[in-house]
């Protein structure tokens, strides 16, 4: 989820990342308990990023974890786009890589 830079002047990364630890440590984003291995923040100059690390691709799986994710984060205008870690690892960067799903 990238966080453009006038969100962070009004706190809401700090408050995304919160959300998303609470998220994680109370296992609500997943129905198995497995399927989210973790998270990072990224703070950049020009805009955040939060990554939520989980251990698929599937479509209907990792849409039901960024639509709990959204809704743990309360938000409706802001999109979670999910990519592949491989893709990831080949371009050495995580913001312009290939987008599998949009929640």
């Amino acid at each position: 989820m990238t966080i453009p830079r006038q969100d962070r002047t009004k706190g809401k990364c700090d408050e995304w990342w919160l959300y998303t630890l609470l998220a994680i440590i109370g296992e609500t984003l997943d129905e198995s308990g497995r399927a989210v291995c973790g998270a990072v923040v990224s703070i950049r100059k020009n805009q955040d990023k939060i990554a939520l690390w989980i251990n698929t691709t599937e479509k209907e799986e990792a849409i039901k974890i960024g639509q709990r994710w959204k809704s743990a984060l309360q938000i409706n205008k802001t999109s979670i786009k999910f990519q592949s870690h491989t893709d990831a690892i080949k371009s050495d960067s995580s913001f312009n890589n290939k987008v599998f799903y949009e929640v």
